[in-house]
């Protein structure tokens, strides 16, 4: 799965994008995740790179983090869209 994170006029560059399965729990479970790249596209990725997601119904949520000087364990700055996706 390739696709683009639209926000406006800007891409949404740095989103990390995340696939939940519907109708189960996740735990245990690896999520198909991809981070979008400078011009807003991301692809998914669940067990190699590119992969996709296994067949389902899923429920999406979208992180975009404030740019931050990273360090080891940092999990990146505060979330731009204030965890609404």
């Amino acid at each position: 799965v390739t696709a683009k994170t639209p926000r406006g006029p800007v891409p949404a560059a740095g989103a990390e994008v995340t696939f939940h399965p519907k109708g189960g729990s996740a735990a245990g479970r690896v999520l198909p995740t991809g981070t979008a790249a400078a011009d807003g596209t991301f692809t998914l990725t669940t067990h190699a790179p590119g992969d996709g997601a296994p067949p389902g119904e899923y429920a999406v949520t979208v992180r975009w983090p404030q740019p931050t000087k990273i360090t080891i364990g940092d999990t990146g700055g505060t979330d731009r869209l204030g965890g609404r996706y």
